[in-house]
């Protein structure tokens, strides 16, 4: 395990600067559709009142993972009920328990993201699936940074990541991940800009789920010019950018189910954003803007752990 003082090192020689912009403004959901919003105030009202029949039935194609994740969750939370009344003696919470990490991530985390996605989607998410990034790099570097999840555009893109780790992770594990998720996103960052026809591209995403606590991360980057032109003293310094945009949580147990509404605007809206940053069919035919740029990228650093 990684010690606070070699993350530090580690932040400072990336070239990536981590900047916290939750009070900025940076990030405002629409409010959901008000067919979801009926179905969430049933099942927020069916888990409270400890309701033993309810069973939501989708109107709408787009709208079948989202009533999986609702059924799926109150499904959770009546099991979780039940064990509690009659065995409370030896009841303990999802919090409580020493999760397993592919136990919390089937039963707790995939269920919520997938409810973002739908066929009509332009992005698809890939579980426990290597990224292309590393297919050339040895196998000791392709497991160490395979995700929990990824993004990636219909075409095959990838531009963006998950890492998750459930309750009871030790603090400097969950922000070694963090740390990872910036060198693996401006990796990503890199190959998507020399493909890049618009500068909209010019930009990758993670989520980094910890516990019942999610963080939406965008990594920005600017050029040389830009940045010497910025004003923002952080920009001058580093031409990337991993910008922490919102703080939400993961509304899938007991003690947080009635966060189901805000999270979910929280889910979709950062759906939303990775999509707006896809190439549009009119990009198609313009130039490529970086190609033979690369050069001016600055390398990434492939954080291993040292007793590996």
């Amino acid at each position: 395990m990684m010690a606070n003082k070699h993350i530090l090192f580690f932040r400072n020689i990336s070239g990536i600067a981590f900047v916290n912009s939750t009070n900025d403004s940076f990030f405002l959901p629409d409010a959901l559709d008000n067919d979801v919003a009926n179905m969430i105030n049933k099942f927020t009202h069916a888990v409270e009142y400890h309701t033993k029949d309810m069973l939501l039935l989708p109107t709408k194609i787009e709208h079948i993972n989202i009533v999986s994740l609702l059924n799926t969750s109150f499904f959770n939370n009546c099991k979780e009920s039940d064990v509690c009344q009659y065995n409370h003696r030896y009841y303990e919470s999802p919090e409580q328990l020493k999760n397993m990490e592919d136990d919390f991530k089937i039963k707790y985390v995939v269920p919520f993201v997938n409810a973002a996605f739908d066929v009509t989607d332009k992005l698809v998410v890939y579980w426990d699936t290597p990224l292309n990034l590393y297919k050339n790099s040895n196998m000791k570097i392709q497991r160490r940074q395979t995700t929990d999840a990824k993004f990636t555009t219909i075409d095959g893109i990838e531009i963006g990541v998950i890492e998750i780790k459930p309750f009871n992770t030790p603090s400097e594990i969950v922000e070694e991940d963090r740390v990872r998720l910036a060198e693996i996103s401006k990796k990503m960052l890199h190959k998507r800009i020399l493909a890049a026809k618009s500068e909209k591209e010019f930009y990758t995403f993670a989520i980094m789920i910890a516990g019942n606590h999610i963080e939406y991360f965008v990594h920005e980057y600017k050029s040389q010019e830009s940045t010497a032109a910025s004003v923002d003293r952080i920009d001058k310094a580093k031409m990337y950018t991993f910008r922490l945009l919102k703080n939400s949580i993961l509304p899938t147990f007991p003690k947080t189910f009635s966060h189901m509404s805000l999270s979910l605007e929280s889910l979709l809206h950062f759906k939303k954003m990775m999509s707006k940053s896809i190439a549009s069919n009119s990009d198609v035919e313009k130039p490529y803007l970086y190609s033979n740029n690369y050069r001016k990228f600055e390398p990434t650093v492939t954080l291993l752990k040292l007793d590996e």
